[in-house]
């Protein structure tokens, strides 16, 4: 094949995307107190800390709230003074005010959709 064929088989070919739009993530300066790695999605409001986690698109981390070593699925909610750490959370979950929930790094808690805690 021929580079102007390449070329005009690459311009038939249109692939189209959507992606939510958000604000920006809103953080308190003390999100990143460590060296770990954490993946934070557009929409989320974080006024906790968070170590080593992934929060996917409008996750809400009130104030002193921890998340460690976890995944936050969408809109999900972790309320104040709560514990995170190993946790899996589906999207539309609410961890309630002060809970604490303790997976292990080889038997993480799952906790299902749209579950309140």
């Amino acid at each position: 094949m021929t580079k102007l064929a390449v070329l005009a088989a690459a311009a038939a070919f249109t692939m189209m995307t959507w992606q939510a739009q958000a604000a920006p993530v809103a953080a308190a300066k003390q999100i990143y107190q460590s060296n770990a790695v954490t993946l934070v999605a557009n929409g989320c409001v974080i006024e906790g800390r968070v170590e080593n986690s992934v929060l996917f698109r409008g996750v809400r981390v009130h104030r002193g709230a921890q998340i460690r070593n976890s995944i936050v699925m969408q809109k999900s909610e972790i309320g104040v003074n709560a514990v995170l750490e190993s946790i899996i959370c589906d999207k539309d979950v609410k961890i309630t005010d002060g809970k604490r929930l303790m997976g292990d790094k080889n038997y993480v808690m799952v906790i299902e959709k749209g579950m309140v805690v």
